[in-house]
């Protein structure tokens, strides 16, 4: 519940214009293309021109001065003490903040149980019990980290070939060659032939799904300081047109790259988030990639044909990307099941900086970037 006629963290009031500033962007942006509908070339120029009269910090306009309070507030928010300390048990071993306390132990009890059932999803269910497939491991793959091609990733690296081969439609020959599969997935096709059953690819889909929320929590919470929800859900596996992908292997390691800011808007710059996913993590996704993602772009076809699946990680299979609030629904759900303390994003994410101040070397803290992580954020209930 929202406690009324009180003083705002800086952090959490400078949120506050961040959703202002977001939602006038898009209306800036809608009002461009509606006066450029049928110009479609002229958008950059108005566009351009529009944010410099109205929407720039040095603009005498509403949001030019709710953009420079924005910089008054993140310089704020990096010094101001936050409320809420986190404070530690005399053995070190147990952490409480805001009420909840988190015992080391959980940690990879939670970490634990979420990868167990993600496991169990992937080989009963996504790649149909094929108990004789050979895990696709990190240690064992190329990548090239400068390649920039449309659709480009260690998928498409000549050196993986041998490797890799029969992945893209070792399921296809599966639900071929099984009776019992045949049995659910094809139907006859009015014309004489043959087609995909929809019931069964909106079954296997939501597997999909599961095995996505399930593997959601082995991905933030043991990489290190955990990423905040929408860089989390702006992870993808090949590059696109506009930018390259987000999932890497680099030193035998399945590595997650993206490229955010909480204050970029402000300051115009992007930070490095890296990330190294543990071997049998970043191996189980490796092995999802390589056989699910292909009979996924099948099913698709079948209903949408020449369309392409979405790139991003977290996405159904018509493309819609995961809104933010799943992700701590997904830390929620996946502690009740580990029978964990509840938590979601924000209260994790200041949790995690107290663990790697107080268990990391300065050597190591040096890799993460702690002011931003520690800043002030408001801990609340997300959407569902």
């Amino acid at each position: 519940m929202e406690i009324r006629c009180t003083w705002r963290e800086p952090g959490n009031f400078n949120s506050n214009l961040s959703a202002l500033t977001w939602t006038a962007q898009l209306i800036l942006f809608d009002f461009v293309c509606f006066q450029k509908q049928d110009d479609e070339d002229g958008i950059p120029d108005l566009l351009d021109q529009m944010c410099k009269k109205y929407f720039q910090q040095m603009a005498e306009t509403p949001f030019g001065h709710v953009l420079q309070w924005r910089l008054y507030l993140f310089a704020a928010s990096r010094t101001s003490l936050t409320k809420h300390q986190a404070r530690w048990s005399l053995d070190g071993e147990t952490v409480d903040y805001m009420g909840t306390k988190l015992h080391m132990e959980q940690v990879t009890q939670l970490v634990e149980s979420e990868f167990r059932q993600a496991h169990s999803l992937l080989y009963d269910e996504l790649l149909f019990g094929m108990r004789e497939v050979a895990p696709i491991e990190a240690w064992r793959l190329h990548d090239d980290l400068d390649v920039d091609d449309y659709g480009a990733s260690w998928l498409t690296d000549e050196r993986n070939r041998e490797i890799l081969a029969g992945t893209h439609d070792a399921l296809l020959r599966q639900i071929e060659g099984r009776a019992d599969l045949r049995q659910v997935f094809v139907r006859p096709d009015p014309n004489g032939g043959v087609r995909l059953c929809p019931k069964a690819i909106a079954i296997y889909e939501a597997h999909v799904q599961e095995f996505l929320k399930r593997i959601l929590t082995p991905i933030s919470v043991p990489s290190g300081p955990p990423l905040r929800s929408p860089e989390l859900l702006s992870i993808t596996y090949i590059n696109t047109g506009a930018r390259r992908r987000s999932v890497f292997l680099w030193e035998k390691m399945v590595m997650i790259y993206v490229r955010y800011s909480k204050s970029q808007e402000q300051t115009g710059e992007e930070k490095d988030n890296i990330r190294f996913l543990p071997p049998a993590v970043g191996n189980l996704l490796l092995t999802y990639l390589a056989f699910v993602l292909p009979l996924r772009q099948a099913f698709l076809r079948q209903s949408k044909p020449g369309a392409l699946l979405s790139p991003y990680l977290w996405s159904k299979l018509g493309g819609e990307v995961w809104r933010d609030g799943m992700v701590s629904s997904c830390l929620r759900r996946a502690c009740m099941r580990a029978e964990v303390p509840r938590f979601q994003v924000a209260w994790w994410r200041q949790v995690a900086a107290s663990i790697t101040k107080e268990k990391f070397s300065a050597r190591e803290q040096a890799n993460f970037d702690m002011g931003e992580i520690a800043a002030s954020e408001e801990v609340e209930d997300e959407a569902d």
